[in-house]
């Protein structure tokens, strides 16, 4: 063998030898990090974590409180009244909606009121448009619908 092969064959072994000890070290590495994953496994309480309690003690809270809403939809969706104008005169956004149009007193006060154009002669305790008449007096009417209290003042709307 001539010195030429012998130095070509050194290098060659030099490198196989860096080689290997650059994948010896990586197998190394390796090896550590499946040795601390597998120790944080078998160490690892489960239903334990405090953090995961805290956050499903939140949502079951949020839950609750979202639970507790009344959904309550302001305007009937299928009334086709609210879409489209229907022919004849004097007819307005009012005429849809409870509208007092006069208050009679006496031992039994009643009270005239309008609803989607019909007329209706209504005392305490009566219902209409999905809620009931809860007081009647000389100037105003308390109308009740899904636990909300409405004043209607003779052709107007007070409060809610």
């Amino acid at each position: 063998m001539n010195m030429r092969t012998k130095l070509l064959w050194d290098i060659l072994i030099g490198l196989s030898v860096l080689s290997a000890g650059g994948v010896g070290y990586q197998l190394y590495q390796i090896d550590q990090l499946s040795k601390e994953a597998r120790y944080n496994y078998e160490s690892e309480q489960i239903g334990t974590d405090q953090d995961l309690q805290d956050k499903v003690s939140a949502l079951e809270n949020t839950l609750a409180e979202r639970d507790a809403f009344k959904f309550r939809v302001k305007n009937n969706p299928v009334d086709l009244g609210n879409v489209i104008a229907l022919d004849g005169a004097g007819y307005s956004q009012r005429r849809r909606n409870l509208w007092v149009t006069g208050i009679v007193t006496g031992s039994e006060p009643k009270a005239l009121v309008q609803f989607k154009n019909m007329n209706y002669e209504l005392t305490v305790g009566d219902s209409i448009a999905g809620g009931i008449i809860r007081r009647i007096s000389t100037t105003d009417v308390i109308f009740e619908k899904d636990d909300v209290t409405t004043i209607f003042e003779l052709g107007l709307i007070k409060s809610r």
